[in-house]
This record gives C-alpha cells, structure tokens and sequence, in this order.
C-alpha cells in the first residue's frame, strides 16, 4: 500500500510540503478572503486553490462567521502540514532518530491540538502474541505523561484491541471517540482522560513497526482525511527514519567488529557505501602506508576514491564499481592509483554487497593489496 513507504528523500517531502502549507502563504491567503465582501472571484479563487492544498474544495461564502470558522480550519490544516514539514527536515538530520523524534511529536501534537502525542513498537510476547510498547510521548501543558504505566509497556492487542491490529496490520488508522468505545478500551480511555484516539500505522519497509498515536482529553475529535493524509506522511517519515537508523547502527556494529579482526591484516580493509563514489563508511589504518592517506582522510573526503584513481583506470573503474552496486556482483580488479606523495600504486582491490535480513544491499566490503611489486616484476 503506498501509504506504508515514503515516495522519496525526505529532504525532498519537506520541501513538498513547505510550498503545498507555508505560513505565510496560507495566513495571507485567508486574509486577502477575509477582507473581501461579498465574496468576488479574486476571493472564491483564491479561496478554493487554498482548500485544494489541504484536499478538499470549499465555496468560501460571504457571512463572516461562517468565513472565519472555515479560516479557522484551514490554519489548523495548514499547521498540521506545516508540522509534517518539520518532522521532515527534523527526522532527515543525522541525530534525527535520537533527538529529532521529540521535537517532531512537540510541534505535531501543538499542531493539531491535542493532550498528547506518541508512539508505540511492536513486539512479540512467550505466547507469540503481537504486543505495544510505548517508546515516546509528548504530553501539553498539565497533561500527566503515561510512559511510566506498566500497562503501556508489551500489551498484547488480543486482550481488548483487536480491531486495532487488524486495521493497523492492513495499513488502516483507527479513530475511536468515548461514547462508542466498549470493554477494555473505554476503561482505558477513562484512565487516560482521553475523549477521542486516532492511532496511524507506522511501517518500516514492508513491516508494521507501530503507530504514532494522537490523544484529545478535550472533545471527541473526527478527523478528516486531508488531516489524515498529513498524519499518515508524518508516519511514514517516522517509518524512514527508524529504517535509516537501524541501517546506521548495522554498519556501525559491522564497523566495530571488522576493527576487532581487520586491523592486523596486510590488506587495507573497508566499508563503502552503494554510491557512485564509494564514498568510506570504514577504512584500516593499513591504508596509510599503501597510499599515504589516513583513514580520517578517506573517511572525511567521499569523493577521495574517484580523486586518487589513476586517470588511464578511472572511467573502467567506476564503470565497474557503478555494475557492482546496481547489480550486486562481486567487484575483482587490479587497476591504479595515485599515492599522496605522487607514486604510483597498483592494487588488487575485491568487495562484495552486504545485505541486511531481509535482502535489502547496506554496503560494499572489501580489501585493497598492494601489488606493485608482483606488476613491475611482470
């Protein structure tokens, strides 16, 4: 389902949805309608691309309490989109998982008015039921956190919240008002203080990881779909970012264990990533004496490969490197390279792609020898 995936990088969202909701743009937008009664062309004009960016198109009448209310909307609209911005630009930094993510809940929960905000992780408790864990939460001014509740940490959706996994597992949101709730779910609702919920799924890849969960202790809220599609996006921006970090710490936890048993090697040692460059994810200290470049320096520059490649090899090179990343076939090849201090080295240089569990490429591991001696004997 595409709701499940983001479209693209999330810088990009970002930039998306910044023109889509500016504030500035939507709060001159309601202003110049405001101010123009009966409502003329220019206002019904303006007024229905304004409602058109948030997914619905609405006849701005000339009564101004009406005008007002659908003002009134439209900048919350416009607020939600605008938070969903944020969490883009916020989630898509380097730190964006650790300390992002809380900034990210602030400014949607303040968005879209509600007592709390805040998400939850699947698991899987000794009776193989799928559980809900809550991992973050942002609460408004004078509402009591409940991270600290144990019923909040592995409760397993069979004992009251069915439904939730049922339409969550397909992609759904669920939005449950008090007045409909029953059982369990009502009586957690009271504990709470919660008179509306709405919980939107949170997928990373194919898997449901969890939901991203919206409580108001002030009304029983519904929720329209343009603000559910802004919610949805913000979840799968969520989903990007825990996939991204997960990739991060796989090759950091790589990384620490090819020191443990690489450094000692003849061979310089490395971690690439699948790009065009072969930017350096890791390098070994024996790179230093091969090519008279520290690891600091490979690691530092993403473009040193392609700088340092001899210019007779460079474009068989990268041709080669461009087949292996796309295609996932071993990279063997001895070719040139040029030495910090101007010498001239022949390596043999192979790697293979690392994938993760579930198939999906997170980088390039090899070795460079230096075979300079074995070439000039030749």
């Amino acid at each position: 389902m595409s709701d499940r995936r983001t479209a693209g990088p999330l810088g990009g969202l970002a930039h998306v949805l910044v023109l889509l909701a500016s504030a500035g743009a939507l709060g001159a937008t309601v202003d110049i309608a405001s101010r123009h009664e009966p409502t003329g062309p220019l206002a019904v004009a303006l007024g229905a691309m304004l409602v058109g960016c948030v997914g619905s198109l609405v006849l701005i009448p000339s009564r101004s309490r009406v005008l007002a209310s659908q003002a009134d909307e439209l900048r919350r609209k416009g607020a939600i989109l605008e938070a969903t911005a944020y969490a883009a630009e916020r989630l898509a930094a380097p730190d964006g998982l650790e300390r992002g993510l809380d900034d990210a809940l602030a400014r949607l929960g303040a968005a879209t008015g509600v007592s709390r905000v805040y998400l939850y992780r699947n698991g899987t408790d000794p009776e193989g039921r799928r559980t809900m864990s809550i991992t973050h939460e942002w609460t408004a001014p004078g509402v009591p956190p409940t991270t600290d509740d144990p019923e909040n940490q592995d409760y397993p959706y069979a004992v009251g919240f069915e439904h939730w996994e049922r339409a969550m597992s397909a992609g759904r949101p669920v939005q449950v008002r008090r007045s409909e709730a029953e059982g369990i779910e009502a009586l957690d609702m009271d504990s709470e203080g919660a008179r509306s919920v709405l919980a939107v799924p949170i997928f990373v890849g194919d898997a449901w990881w969890g939901f991203i969960g919206f409580d108001d202790r002030e009304r029983e809220r519904v929720w329209d779909e343009s603000e559910l599609d802004a919610l949805r996006a913000a979840a799968a921006l969520v989903g990007a970012a825990i996939r991204t970090d997960a990739s991060l710490r796989a090759i950091q936890e790589a990384a620490r264990r090819f020191r443990t048993i690489v450094e000692p090697l003849p061979a310089a040692v490395y971690l690439d990533g699948l790009d065009e460059s072969a930017s350096t994810l890791y390098m070994s200290p024996t790179v230093t004496p091969i090519l008279g470049y520290t690891p600091e320096e490979w690691i530092a520059d993403p473009d040193l490969f392609p700088k340092i490649l001899h210019p007779e090899d460079r474009e068989a090179v990268l041709a080669a490197n461009a087949r292996h990343n796309e295609t996932g076939e071993p990279f063997r090849m001895e070719y040139r390279m040029i030495a910090k201090d101007g010498r001239v080295v022949w390596v043999r240089d192979e790697a293979v792609v690392v994938r993760d569990e579930h198939g999906r490429p997170l980088y390039s591991q090899g070795f460079l020898l230096d075979v300079t001696a074995t070439k000039l004997a030749e």
